[in-house]
């Protein structure tokens, strides 16, 4: 029969596995997971970009070279304009051009010039890292700069359409430049430690600021500034905000902070029963009506 002290020594003993195991876990959860997640994050993996392309659609284009601000060369897709005015169509993370191609084929057939880049780190575009999006805006605004000079285009009826990460990336391009007349964001997430903590549980805090300050340590890039704190910037330009009710963690609730920061002219429109950026698949006739509409509303021809 144990005696008392040695019953005692094994419940410390029990206790410290206990603990042991717990802080295991915490240490795990708020900092081997996310510092996982940031390397994964910023080093996407590159999808060929073949097998389609416009002229599958019966659309002209031409393939576009551009140079960002930053030295980078970017690949991409130009449709040229039927009335005057231009959309630069940025896909998703992990994604390329061919992934917003179908919202680019929505658009030319309403007779808008459509710019579809591969952004940076991202099919043929040049670069190594994607850190959180931090520097796309740069890609974006090397597009802007191409558009401009287009003999076909207004340029002052040039707007932006962006596909969950891509819509991140929009809106930010947005608010560093206002030659970007109109905004649509499509299930743009949290892009900075600010933007994810005001849309995610409290608890989850501690795994999100090492998940972002991991990508700064990772990338030697510094977070961009906040969304919730920036987006105002792009008032009195219109922004319309797509997001899915039930999609990625924080999405929903990302928007919605998004659009009480955001000036007006300002759209929220959420969807139910539809996955992630997936509107124009899952209601395309909706879809098209709506974001058509808008661009029409927002970029309209000189009188």
């Amino acid at each position: 029969m144990k005696t008392v002290g040695q019953r005692i020594q094994g419940l410390r003993y029990i206790r410290n596995l206990l603990l042991v195991f717990i802080v295991g876990l915490l240490v795990a959860f708020y900092v081997v997971v996310p510092f996982a997640q940031a390397y994964q994050a910023i080093r996407p993996s590159r999808k060929p970009v073949c097998c389609i392309c416009p002229a599958d659609s019966g659309l002209d284009y031409k393939d576009v070279t551009l140079e960002t601000s930053d030295g980078l060369t970017l690949q991409g897709w130009y449709i040229p304009s039927n009335n005057g005015a231009a959309i630069v169509v940025v896909h998703g993370f992990g994604s390329n051009r061919i992934g917003a191609l179908p919202h680019g084929i929505m658009l030319a057939h309403h007779g808008y010039g459509v710019l579809l880049i591969d952004l940076r780190a991202h099919g043929e575009s040049e670069g190594e890292t994607f850190p959180f999006a931090w520097e796309s805006d740069e890609d974006v605004l090397a597009a802007l700069e191409y558009l401009q000079s287009q003999p076909d285009i207004d340029s002052d009826r040039i707007g932006a359409l962006g596909l969950s990460t891509g819509g991140i990336v929009v809106l930010q391009a947005a608010t560093n430049s206002e030659h970007i007349k109109a905004v649509v964001s499509d299930g743009a997430g949290a892009p900075t430690a600010k933007d994810s903590m005001l849309s995610n549980p409290w608890f989850l805090a501690p795994g999100i600021w090492t998940l972002f300050k991991s990508g700064e340590l990772l990338s030697g890039v510094s977070s961009a500034p906040a969304l919730v704190d920036t987006i105002s910037q792009i008032s009195p330009r219109p922004v319309m905000l797509i997001s899915v009710t039930h999609g990625p963690a924080g999405e929903a609730a990302a928007n919605r902070n998004y659009y009480a920061a955001a000036g007006n002219p300002k759209i929220l429109w959420e969807l139910s029963d539809v996955g992630h950026a997936g509107g124009l698949f899952t209601k395309p006739e909706e879809y098209e009506a709506r974001v058509v509409d808008f661009f029409d509303q927002a970029l309209p021809e000189a009188k």
